[in-house]
């Protein structure tokens, strides 16, 4: 099991990412609406501040558009096949933490997913091939590199180093930089 924070997801939205999003599944006039009620100018006595970077607290719409890019980072960090496979399809979706058959639950690592906000929970299990993969895979970025010096340490810490040895180690996809 393993638990993530993502940190202040409501702040680092692009409103022209937003805008194309909700274009996806709203009217444009009404997707152009809702990014320009975000892209307004603040003032407070002699300081203005024009938004254009992340949701506006408090303003109409604003729990729908987290709720909405909150579905959006959850088929990205899933990947779009694991996901449909745990909802099932659209004709006859799967119950509650069920799945359609035992060949689906076991063909993939990740048995669980939730997200309350901004905190992911994300339950693996792994076979032992995977497992001693996976222990070779940390054992390997423990060792000290001349290049990266003390900060090897830190980032190894890091639960994206997880994820990304998820998606490209045992899923085999290859890393950005290798393409």
């Amino acid at each position: 099991m393993i638990e993530i924070v993502l940190s202040k997801v409501n702040e680092k939205i692009a409103l022209t990412l937003l805008n194309r999003l909700l274009r996806l599944i709203l009217d444009h006039n009404l997707a152009d609406y809702i990014t320009a009620k975000n892209n307004t100018p603040l003032t407070y006595k002699d300081i203005a501040h024009v938004n254009a970077f992340g949701l506006i607290r408090g303003i109409q719409f604003s729990a729908f558009i987290f709720q909405y890019y909150g579905l959006v980072l959850d088929l990205l960090i899933l990947v779009l096949h694991r996901a449909s496979e745990m909802a099932g399809p659209p004709q006859m979706p799967n119950n509650f933490l069920q799945y359609r058959d035992a060949a689906t639950e076991t063909r993939h690592p990740i048995r669980l997913y939730s997200r309350y906000a901004d905190r992911l929970h994300i339950h693996f299990r792994f076979t032992s091939d995977e497992a001693r993969d996976l222990q070779r895979f940390q054992t390997n970025k423990h060792k000290a590199s001349p290049k990266l010096g003390v900060c090897t340490e830190i980032s190894t810490k890091h639960p994206r180093n997880f994820l990304e040895y998820m998606h490209i180690e045992l899923l085999g996809v290859p890393h950005p930089l290798e393409l």
